[in-house]
């Protein structure tokens, strides 16, 4: 995703509670096969719904109040097999297809409880990786340091920082610089993006480096980041100073005759001529020319000053919205929001069906007790506990299978296969088709594609990874 559509997506923030889909674009993206789904690989509040390059294409973006917030996360990288959940604004849970999307490589990016966010972040220098929206973090924010950066107190800025997004602080976790160079230049890496590389050129820091597309070396070139994922790296700085500000140069650039908009010079920015567009404010951004043709838009670092944004964790707000779609009732099934709590009447109506403790769905940092319902056999429906209200999960299919004789199960902790992608038809489990998993051995795990239904209508799929237990 570009630097106009993540301006885009900040944009549409305040009306997207009422912007949906059209009709078969989703299940047409859905479909797209790729890696396995990964069951909590990150403590994530929130959980992917769609590919943020469906942001300008359609429009569609969910509010996390109207979002099935599912907690197994698919790994970012390319299209990744998986299973989202979408409530809708009265709570009731809509049809799912399999095959979901979390990310790709022509963007980067994850959508997290329907926002579109970025795998990485980038701050005075360097790139640090999205993380979770950890409980340890929330209160713990000592200042802002830019833009929707902020300071986490007693913990070193050059190592983690957060990320305040829609009610909630993420960590951001340093990872590598956010610029390399090759040929005696610096080219400033667009870790977020994602090309097909051209011919080797050789190294550019320590990543492989390979020609642009259709682009001369002069302008940009491709590096191969550690995730394998292949970024575009372009041919300028990363940060520039002007008048005592430090500005960070964006990743996107523009044609100067093409910007529409009258451009005042603002004097010499470190190699580039500055300019304000249409008398804006040049302490908040300006733009750079960074060659005859092109420009750049630049972004003050600068604190915005004011009182820390509240985070909504651990709130009567958030309680009354599920953290997962989906939970694991280990040896016993998947479980998939029915969507009835909702309301003072449907929260009333599930305590007096609380029954007894089942044990608990523990996903890093978080942990959700799982109870019986009074009437109701827990092979079909359970209670999850999330915060001060109790959910409903309807039994979707079931977390161990038998193939060839042997036990296999979806594991409930970090599965080793994440990143594994799907083979060849190999047989069956019951109902369900089983895939083998490209260079493992059968024997030691296996895919399926799993799905069902709620007693609500609601319905989920996904490639599921299983590990074989019997040994």
């Amino acid at each position: 995703m570009n630097e106009m559509e993540q301006r885009i997506s900040t944009a549409l923030n305040g009306a997207v509670d009422r912007i949906q889909p059209g009709p078969g674009l989703l299940e047409k993206i859905l479909a797209a096969p790729g890696p396995a789904a990964r069951r909590r690989s990150a403590p994530y509040r929130f959980a992917p719904i769609f590919a943020c390059a469906l942001l300008v294409a359609a429009a569609a973006i969910l509010s996390p109040r109207l979002a099935g917030l599912y907690g197994r996360r698919s790994v970012p990288g390319t299209f990744a097999s998986g299973s989202h959940t979408v409530l809708s604004a009265s709570g009731s849970t809509t049809g799912v297809s399999s095959g979901g999307v979390t990310g790709n490589n022509s963007t980067g990016g994850v959508v997290t409880g329907g926002l579109c966010m970025f795998c990485y972040y980038r701050y005075n220098g360097y790139y640090y990786t999205l993380g979770a929206a950890e409980p340890g973090i929330q209160k713990s924010i000592e200042k802002n340091l830019y833009a929707s950066l902020y300071q986490i107190a007693g913990t070193d800025p050059a190592k983690s920082i957060a990320l305040f997004v829609n009610g909630y602080y993420w960590r951001l976790t340093r990872a590598f610089s956010d610029t390399v160079y090759w040929g005696g230049k610096p080219y400033l890496i667009d870790a977020n993006s994602g090309t097909t590389p051209g011919a080797s050129i050789g190294k550019a820091g320590g990543y492989d480096a390979y020609r642009g597309k259709g682009s001369s070396t002069n302008d940009e070139i491709v590096v191969k980041l550690a995730d394998s994922r292949y970024s575009i790296a372009y041919q300028f700085l990363s940060s520039v100073s002007l008048n005592g500000i430090s500005y960070e140069l964006r990743t996107s650039k523009s044609n100067i005759n093409g910007s529409g908009c009258k451009e005042t010079y603002l004097g010499m920015a470190g190699p580039y001529k500055a300019y304000s567009c249409d008398g804006s404010d040049a302490a908040t951004a300006i733009m750079l020319h960074i060659n005859s043709a092109e420009e750049v838009q630049a972004q003050a670092m600068t604190p915005s000053g004011g009182a820390l944004p509240a985070s909504l964790y651990g709130s009567v707000f958030e309680s009354m919205y599920p953290s997962y779609g989906s939970v694991q009732y280990k040896h016993h099934g998947i479980y998939m929001i029915n969507g009835s709590y909702n309301s003072d009447a449907g929260q009333a109506a599930l305590k007096k069906l609380l029954g007894d403790p089942l044990g608990q769905y523990a996903a890093d940092h978080y942990v959700y007790p799982l109870f019986a319902m009074k009437g109701t056999d827990p092979s079909k429906a359970i209670l999850v506990k999330n915060n001060q209200v109790y959910i409903e999960y309807d039994y979707i299919y079931p977390d161990t299978v038998t193939f060839r004789g042997a036990a296999y199960e979806i594991p409930s902790d970090d599965n080793p296969y994440d990143r594994g992608v799907r083979g060849a038809k190999i047989g069956m489990a019951g109902p369900y088709p089983v895939y083998a998993i490209k260079g493992i051995d059968p024997s030691k795990a296996i895919m399926a594609q799993m799905s069902g239904s709620t007693s609500g209508g609601g319905g989920m799929g996904a490639t599921e990874t299983l590990i074989r237990v019997d040994k």
